[in-house]
């Protein structure tokens, strides 16, 4: 099973996303998460194997990829558009 983060500042995206995904057996949200800081702490204590984060939510991209390679994480960029 997929363990899997969702981060991005606005609730009602990050429970759309997780009621689309959470249809399909093989994905398991293990966490939503709202703020930056909220991020690398939820890598630790979830240690899960996908993290898809809205790209402000990243204000240092080198600090994230470096946390997620620490708990072998990969990452999924969620571009905004505007």
């Amino acid at each position: 099973m997929l363990k899997m983060v969702l981060a991005d500042k606005q609730a009602i995206f990050r429970a759309g996303i997780a009621k689309v995904l959470g249809v399909e057996d093989e994905i398991r949200i293990v966490a939503q998460v709202q703020t930056s800081d909220q991020i690398p702490m939820s890598l630790e204590k979830f240690r899960p194997n996908v993290l898809a984060f809205a790209a402000n939510l990243a204000p240092n991209l080198k600090e994230l990829i470096s946390a997620a390679a620490h708990t072998k994480t990969r990452l999924i960029i969620l571009a905004e558009t505007g």
